[in-house]
């Protein structure tokens, strides 16, 4: 064949090499990548091993999980991949830093991988199963939805707002999705933005949904509880009634001990020991600051007490705002993140704050020094990955 710095007849060196998703097989690594300087043979002295050569330009194709596994086929390929210029381009490959260069580190190139990959996150990209059609056995595209746990509920589509609830398992990377059938079609009305949250007890797991925004654009205050999330059992939807002012009002078997918070939307929930933690949010024209701990407890015979208090903070805490993005940790109850302060101030922050609630409860917030600050944002979402917060996508106005 004719091929750039070969000669004719030269032998072809075909190497199948699979990077991620991206398949490149058969690659023609002569003559197509580089050219390499090979010798004649026939095929009855062919080599049974690639040349150096191109052992080098295949190790540029390789990812530092192919390595370890190639290094094991000869002595030569051992030492090709033994070189430090592998793994620092490699290292260049993974951080993104095409300019790195070995003086630039502290530890050898492959060390250096080797403490990056240890730290670092990868996204995989779950297909939906082949057939689903939106509407039809999966959730119909929409925003300002909200997750906790496996559960999708609520959101804005361009036809509706919905009012939905969705079981998401993720299995060997397939997502399958299943619409959550209730004992009776009672439940929360449609809306974006709201507060939902997963809580686990000793006695059931329950999800609560509080607040959002109607179909009809109302801010909405109400408060829903679906319980028991358990295998083999409907969930019922239950209205937790309000309470406008301090006291205790009974609704059936749920009873409830007040003030409830004010409606709101572009709030957070995250659990907290019975119940969960809300923060912030808007209504009006207003935005909050407020903390909430509302606590959940199921009693015998199927009943239900609720029990909704402020909490007073001393010192520096978090200035008013909506749309910001709330997890929690072991060692954090609340972390929040970014949102906007609304009318009249229109502006976006990045700020990062954690709630301490120790054991002897002098609740207080501290402001994270961040090194390299976020861009302000709103309409994040944040997860806690060990010890470390992560942040992903939102938007700023303009």
């Amino acid at each position: 064949c004719a091929l750039p710095g070969l000669k004719t007849g030269s032998p072809v060196f075909l190497v199948n090499v699979t990077r991620g998703s991206d398949s490149l097989s058969p690659a023609l690594l002569i003559g197509t990548t580089r050219e390499v300087e090979v010798t004649n043979h026939t095929n009855e002295d062919m080599p049974q091993t690639l040349p150096v050569a191109v052992w080098h330009v295949v190790a540029e194709y390789l990812l530092e999980a192919d390595v370890g596994s190639v290094q094991c086929l000869n002595s030569e390929v051992a030492r090709v991949l033994e070189d430090e210029k592998v793994w620092l381009r490699l290292l260049q490959l993974r951080t993104g830093l095409k300019t790195l260069t070995q003086g630039d580190l502290h530890d050898t190139p492959r060390e250096a991988l080797r403490q990056f990959l240890k730290h670092s996150i990868r996204w995989s990209r779950v297909p939906r199963k082949l057939g689903d059609v939106p509407g039809e056995g999966l959730p119909e595209n929409r925003w300002m939805h909200r997750s906790a746990g496996n559960y999708v509920f609520g959101g804005k589509g361009s036809r509706m707002t919905f009012n939905d609830l969705w079981r998401v398992e993720i299995d060997q990377g397939q997502a399958t999705y299943q619409r959550v059938e209730v004992e009776a079609e009672i439940g929360p009305p449609a809306r974006s933005a709201c507060g939902f949250v997963d809580i686990g007890t000793r006695t059931g797991a329950f999800l609560a949904v509080f607040g959002g925004r109607g179909g009809d654009d109302r801010y909405l205050g109400d408060m829903w509880v679906l319980e028991p999330i358990v295998q083999d059992q409907l969930p019922v939807w239950r209205e937790v009634p309000r309470v406008d002012g301090p006291g205790r009002e009974v609704c059936g078997d749920v009873a409830v001990e007040g003030p409830t918070p004010e409606a709101r939307w572009m709030h957070s929930m995250t659990g907290f020991r019975s119940g969960f933690l809300m923060f912030g949010g808007a209504a009006s024209g207003k935005v909050f600051d407020d903390l909430w701990l509302c606590d959940i407890h199921r009693g015998q015979a199927g009943s239900m007490s609720v029990c909704w208090g402020e909490i007073e903070v001393a010192g520096p805490k978090p200035c008013p705002r909506a749309g910001h993005a709330a997890a929690s940790s072991e060692e954090y109850p609340l972390i929040i993140s970014g949102g906007m302060l609304l009318p009249p101030a229109q502006m976006t922050v990045s700020d990062v704050w954690t709630l301490m609630a120790p054991a002897n409860g002098l609740t207080h917030w501290i402001q994270v020094e961040v090194q390299s600050p976020l861009c302000a944002r709103i309409g994040h979402s944040a997860g806690v990955m060990g010890d470390r917060l992560g942040v992903f996508r939102g938007g700023a106005p303009n």
